[in-house]
């Protein structure tokens, strides 16, 4: 009986540090790229959808309602960044984590309204890319009130009548 007692015993104790081994283990994070820099891990945070939502305004003003995941409840949006080539506009949403924080490895949703920089922009059909997820849109007409407002670097907002959205 007490040989039954002492096995079932040691079961326990096995089965407690395995769990506690399973609990102490943190796995690695699921952003796309992680750099890690006194203390703090960054990287990119995961976007499932992209819906463009335009202002009606002339110049037309387009903003970027994105939703996704974080790596986990520790994990929070640290900075976003928008580059446009062409008729190709780029947004990056970068993550932090603290390296020290304890949580729960559990994929963490957000929603983020990204305001477009679009005012100026010519006649045409772009590519928004966020993180991967894209859309297009086509303006039909140049977004800009005067030559002053011409951005020759490709980046602009926009109104109805303006803009398609491509699904």
């Amino acid at each position: 009986m007490t040989k039954q007692l002492a096995i079932i015993f040691l079961l326990l104790v096995a089965a407690l540090a395995v769990g506690f081994l399973i609990y102490k283990i943190t796995l690695p994070h699921p952003e796309i790229i992680q750099v890690k820099d006194e203390g703090v891990t960054y990287g990119d945070a995961y976007v499932d959808s992209v819906d463009l939502v335009y202002l009606e305004s002339f110049p037309v003003q387009i903003q970027a309602k994105v939703a996704g995941n974080l790596a986990d409840p520790c994990t929070e949006i640290a900075e976003v960044n928008e580059i446009r080539q062409d008729k190709n506009i780029y947004i990056k949403i970068k993550t932090s984590r603290p390296n020290d924080a304890t949580c729960a490895q559990v994929l963490t949703p957000f929603e983020k309204v990204v305001p477009l920089a679009v005012k100026g922009l010519k006649a045409g059909t772009y590519q928004v890319d966020i993180n991967g997820a894209k859309k297009s849109f086509t303006l039909t007409q140049d977004n800009f009130l005067s030559e002053e407002d011409l951005d020759t670097s490709n980046s602009a907002p926009t109104g109805r009548e303006l803009l398609q959205i491509i699904d």
